[in-house]
């Protein structure tokens, strides 16, 4: 049986991006991306290429693609994928994100209670509840 080598290259992209391109001012455009991957021995088309982006907590933008460092970066991509791919897309990929890097989430989302991903904060502030009604 043959194994697919797609979790391989999403390991690398990921990985490539996240040391390399952190934060919007540090944008790659997705030819430059494709280069790149060739020097990893890695060969992809437009195509395999922005879907495997679409899979991983990566934002993009007109200049490219670029992993995220803060909660504006991460909204800013929401309104970009809302205006050109739809909110069901946007929700979807900023769900991805917010998976990873919970510490990205807006903080009024997370107070009215959009996001109900367990964190260490929900569990301390669910501790105090109880100890204080007990």
């Amino acid at each position: 049986m043959r194994r697919s080598k797609t979790p391989y290259i999403a390991t690398r992209l990921l990985t490539f991006i996240e040391h390399a391109h952190r934060g919007r001012e540090n944008t790659i455009k997705h030819a430059a991306l494709l280069h790149e991957m060739q020097l990893f021995d890695i060969t992809l088309d437009d195509r395999v290429l922005r879907k495997l982006c679409s899979e991983l907590p990566l934002c993009s933008c007109e200049e490219g693609v670029f992993f995220p460092l803060r909660v504006d970066e991460v909204i800013e991509f929401k309104e970009y994928l809302t205006k050109n791919g739809g909110p069901i897309v946007a929700a979807r990929r900023v769900a991805i994100i917010y998976e990873r890097m919970p510490k990205l989430r807006p903080l009024a989302d997370v107070q009215r209670g959009i996001d109900f991903s367990p964190t260490k904060s929900v569990f301390k502030e669910d501790r105090r509840r109880t100890i204080f009604e007990d």
